[in-house]
């Protein structure tokens, strides 16, 4: 299996979500956006083909 560089970052973007617990919070920890992070984590999940996180306007769960 090949792992591009930008899946492997989609990837610790995703990781940090989960650790942080919400997308702003792993923006602010990483030095990103909140929309890049956003950007990755949508950009993972249409690569893998599966939901990763449920959101609502309060909180991130992962599925």
């Amino acid at each position: 299996m090949n792992i591009s560089f930008e899946q492997l970052k989609s990837m610790v973007v995703f990781a940090q979500v989960i650790e942080q617990g919400t997308l702003s919070g792993a923006a602010k920890h990483i030095g990103l956006s909140r929309a890049v992070v956003s950007y990755h984590i949508k950009k993972l999940e249409a690569q893998l083909g599966i939901k990763l996180l449920n959101r609502s306007t309060r909180t991130i769960s992962a599925t």
